[in-house]
């Protein structure tokens, strides 16, 4: 009997911090625009974003940042398990920031298509789903 071959070692994940959805945004904001917003507030923070329509006249977006070291940065810090915040965005106006969000949730619009950018990860989907 032939012993079998030793198993390939464990694939390392990275540690990613939270992915937050944000409601609210204008359809009118473009995704320079949102993602100059969210670098404002993300103190050096790597982040993801995607932007996508949603409803008349708004966007959705999620906001992953990319590592858990330094804690997420105000008003994202903030953020408690049932607890919805409502930041003002100087120029794009209230927005509705969902503490209870799995980042499971893609975004996705198919009539107009979405607003999507994404880091390179083999272990990572973005984008419109088809």
């Amino acid at each position: 009997m032939s012993a079998r071959p030793p198993s390939p070692p464990p694939v390392a994940r990275s540690a990613r911090g939270p992915t937050y959805r944000i409601s609210g945004v204008p359809a009118t904001v473009t995704t320079d625009t949102f993602r100059s917003y969210i670098g404002s507030l993300a103190e050096g923070h790597e982040i993801t974003l995607s932007l996508a329509p949603y409803g008349d006249g708004y966007k959705t977006a999620t906001v992953t940042f990319e590592e858990l070291v330094p804690p997420p940065p105000p008003p994202f810090a903030a953020c408690t398990p049932g607890k919805r915040l409502y930041p003002v965005a100087e120029g794009i106006g209230r927005l509705v920031l969902d503490c209870d969000f799995f980042g499971i949730t893609p975004l996705h619009c198919a009539e107009d298509g979405a607003e999507v950018e994404c880091a390179p990860s083999p272990l990572r989907l973005c984008g419109p789903a088809p």
